[in-house]
């Protein structure tokens, strides 16, 4: 399982590089589809929380405020990153940049038309070996799981705030700022949110909590 999550994310890291090099996508038309993958991302947690504790009848469920969290702050998150974009790009229109990438063609076809099926297929896949078909809904615990989440949503609005301060400071150019996000990220997914859980878990095994909630 922790193999398939490396993988994962460095295909995350990735991504935008192969998009900037190879199809010639700028920061924004990367950004643009980052989010669209966090917004999958946000639902997906809710439902895997949602599936454990259907499964294991939680009443006290604070599934509402949960999902509502990780929502507020991806919508932080996504808000910051544009502010930074309109730093980094300051001639660019961000409205008709983003009806631009809604519109662009690939292969002939607009990629609204394959880019969000594409994306949701991915996460569900992710959703269903990773999660379903490894039966990890039966064993990890609701409270290990709602706290990764916590962490990797709310460093997902703590890098777009940095960016976005970074750009009021630095006039680097955009692929300066390409590096620096997927440096960020890299930091958080190998580092930061692995630390975190492995903190949590020493955590809640002295407390007591029932940790199989």
């Amino acid at each position: 399982m922790q193999n398939l999550q490396n993988i994962t994310r460095i295909f995350d890291i990735a991504i935008p590089l192969m998009l900037y090099f190879i199809w010639d996508w700028d920061l924004h038309f990367i950004l643009l589809f980052a989010y669209l993958d966090a917004i999958t991302g946000i639902i997906v947690s809710a439902v895997k929380e949602y599936k454990i504790e259907r499964t294991r009848r939680i009443e006290a469920s604070k599934f509402k405020q949960r999902f509502l969290t990780y929502a507020l702050f991806g919508i932080l998150g996504i808000l910051f990153f544009e502010l930074a974009i309109a730093q980094i790009y300051p001639e660019m229109q961000l409205r008709e940049s983003f009806i631009d990438f809604l519109l662009f063609k690939e292969l002939g076809i607009p990629q609204i038309v394959w880019i969000v099926p594409l994306v949701i297929l991915l996460n569900y896949q992710q959703y269903q070996i990773q999660f379903i078909k490894s039966r990890v809904f039966e064993l990890m615990p609701l409270n290990y799981l709602a706290n990764n989440h916590r962490n990797t949503w709310l460093f997902f609005a703590i890098s777009g705030l940095f960016i976005f301060g970074l750009s009021t400071l630095v006039k680097g150019t955009p692929l300066l700022f390409l590096f620096v996000i997927i440096g960020f990220k890299a930091l958080v997914d190998f580092i930061i949110i692995p630390l975190l859980d492995k903190q949590f878990v020493q955590q809640f095994v002295n407390s007591p909590h029932d940790f199989k909630r």
